[in-house]
């Protein structure tokens, strides 16, 4: 519990992220994105078990998640219901933590839920860990760097 603690006091947002992610709000198609308030032990669950899925190309499916997020919740998986699980990924789709390509069951973390759901000091060391790949790839491959 601690560490969902931690991830909810040190996310690093600014207070505009917070305001788009924590109330209730309506997206540009007039649909209604209900709230992710922080500090609630299922959003808690819900941030800190997509943390487990930001590096992952492939995405991941909803009994990926929610099996991670039961565990968090301390309940059984009977007890976290697969329309449980719908729900939040509805709610983190429509506040833009993540996304669903059309026709498909996989669902990937944004950029902007990296942000949100990634503590501040991981997010520095990773951002650091990108500008060196980076750099490594333009040293690689220096005609790449050009065009």
């Amino acid at each position: 519990m601690l560490d969902v603690e931690r991830v909810s006091h040190n996310s690093g947002l600014s207070g505009d992220s917070i305001q788009r992610v924590a109330p209730p709000t309506v997206t540009d198609d007039g649909e209604k994105a209900p709230a992710l308030k922080f500090g609630q032990p299922r959003v808690m669950a819900l941030l800190l078990a997509l943390t487990l899925f930001q590096h992952l190309i492939d995405g991941f499916h909803n009994r990926d998640l929610r099996g991670l997020v039961a565990d968090l919740l301390g309940v059984s998986i009977s007890e976290y219901t697969g329309s449980q699980m719908t729900y939040d990924l509805r709610r983190l789709r429509l506040k833009g933590l993540i996304f669903r390509p059309p026709k498909t069951n996989r669902y990937f973390l944004t950029p902007y839920g990296n942000d949100a759901v990634l503590p501040f000091p991981l997010r520095a060391s990773l951002d650091r860990v990108d500008a060196q790949l980076d750099e490594l790839i333009c040293q690689a491959f220096p005609r790449a760097k050009a065009s």
